[in-house]
């Protein structure tokens, strides 16, 4: 059996062209809507539609790159989604694999109860309360099965306690299962963990996988 340094060796490779795919999109729309922010210092709404209006008139090219960006990207999500469920396809696969957690933090303990899954998982820096082992576990099960009505509890609540982070009453509009019924949630995923470049995704794997590794 591979040991943790040879199973990230191995599929090191494949991680960089994904990361590298998921930025190649970040990039392509960041030069789409470059220059297309308005900013006004002016004194009422009256004042600020009257000198937006006034600038969309002087920059209509800007405006119409901007539209089209952002149309291509919103219509590029599923092929954004592919990319970034691939990557927790594998750090999934790898916490499976390797990790020996039994230890439950007290931030999720009334979510996984008695579950070793959800122990073996429970481990790693915390987002929104919640260890990325567990965000990884949730994130691959709701990308695999978001079209699946039942995504199981442990998912579920996982991504519902980060949803609900600092607001209680109210979920985070990019978490929302609801909300994004029939939607994969990847590409929120793979943002909240910071996962931009292939040492970022590397530093955590390293830490979940040896907590001893400086």
């Amino acid at each position: 059996m591979q040991s943790p340094t040879t199973f990230l060796a191995s599929t090191r490779s494949a991680v960089a062209k994904l990361l590298e795919g998921i930025d190649d999109y970040r990039r392509a729309f960041g030069k789409g809507i470059e220059g297309s922010t308005f900013v006004s210092d002016g004194s009422s709404m009256e004042d600020f539609d009257a000198r937006y209006r006034q600038w969309r008139q002087n920059n209509p090219e800007i405006v119409e790159r901007s539209i089209a960006a952002q149309t291509e990207f919103h219509g590029e999500r599923f092929a954004r989604a592919t990319l970034a469920g691939a990557v927790l396809e594998l750090a999934c696969k790898a916490i499976e694999l390797y990790s020996t957690n039994t230890r439950t933090p007290e931030s999720v303990r009334g979510i996984i109860g008695d579950s070793k899954t959800g122990a073996k998982f429970a481990l790693g820096r915390e987002i929104r309360g919640v260890p990325i082992g567990l965000v990884i576990y949730a994130a691959r099960n709701q990308h695999v099965h978001y079209n699946d009505p039942d995504l199981g509890r442990l998912s579920r609540e996982i991504i519902d306690q980060m949803a609900r982070y600092g607001h209680s009453d109210v979920k985070s509009p990019e978490l929302d299962l609801e909300r994004h019924r029939g939607e994969s949630l990847a590409n929120n995923m793979i943002y909240l963990l910071d996962w931009v470049d292939l040492a970022r995704y590397e530093r955590d794997m390293r830490a979940l996988l040896d907590p001893s590794a400086p």
